[in-house]
């Protein structure tokens, strides 16, 4: 297909999501990056992700309560492909809470699809949440874009930099524009009983701006135990203690199937 109309399509694709209401309608996070969801992959097309994140405090003083955030269990399904670009939807429930649900949905498009070197690209929505009125909403209802590039080996660094930008409405907090960068990168390559190869280690950071529920950043590192199960681990910190509170651990495990 021609460059320029394979652009146009997925813009107009892309566009019509966005303000046709399709996207809004599905939500906490999509395929994200560590903290943030700086990231253009997309889940694989009739694959479902199922993932299951927890933070907590490490260290904390004799004479406070211990901080431990409701667990945030993720279910993301590869929804379609369509020339070179696919797409996602997900549902988030964190408990205990009192709305529990929330809802993301992506279209990403991976490097070099559109044109040589190209890099890869996708908007999403997340953190749709059920309660839009009253104290304490839960509808930020977050539209994010972000751009990938992989970094060449001979740099001696290799991996993967993504920077996005993001906007969502006031339930998020004070700051309701910002951007975000990441850079993750996956090492020890392996192979499983049936050939299948892998990385069994990766590194992973990001960081985004802004005094909002999804300000900050921290990093990790990946295990993975075999091509579709694997688990982060690592700090983060947060720009506003208000909202967030102070520095957490947190362990993510991912299952694909």
């Amino acid at each position: 297909m021609n460059v320029l109309l394979k652009i146009l399509i997925t813009t107009c694709l892309i566009t019509a999501c966005l303000f046709m209401g399709v996207l809004p309608q599905m939500g906490a996070e999509p395929t994200g990056a560590y903290w943030t969801v700086c990231n253009t992959d997309v889940v694989d097309t009739h694959t479902t992700n199922i993932c299951v994140v927890n933070y907590f405090q490490l260290f904390h003083h004799h004479s406070e309560q211990p901080e431990m955030w409701p667990i945030d269990v993720g279910l993301t399904y590869g929804l379609f492909t369509w020339n070179d670009m696919k797409a996602e939807i997900g549902i988030d429930y964190i408990t205990p809470t009192r709305d529990p649900v929330y809802f993301n949905a992506k279209v990403g498009i991976d490097e070099e699809k559109l044109f040589p070197y190209s890099p890869g690209m996708s908007v999403g929505i997340f953190d749709v949440g059920t309660k839009t009125h009253g104290p304490n909403k839960t509808n930020q209802d977050i539209v994010n874009v972000c751009f990938s590039k992989s970094l060449p080996d001979a740099m001696m660094i290799g991996g993967r930099v993504t920077v996005g930008g993001f906007g969502g409405n006031h339930a998020m907090g004070k700051n309701r524009v910002g951007v975000m960068l990441a850079y993750n990168r996956a090492f020890c390559a392996v192979k499983d009983a049936s050939g299948t190869e892998y990385n069994k280690w990766g590194f992973i950071a990001d960081y985004a701006t802004g005094k909002n529920t999804g300000g900050g950043g921290g990093f990790g590192v990946t295990c993975n135990f075999t091509p579709t199960i694997n688990i982060t681990t690592g700090p983060t910190w947060f720009n506003d203690h208000t909202i967030n509170g102070s520095w957490q651990w947190t362990i993510q495990l991912s299952v694909s199937v």
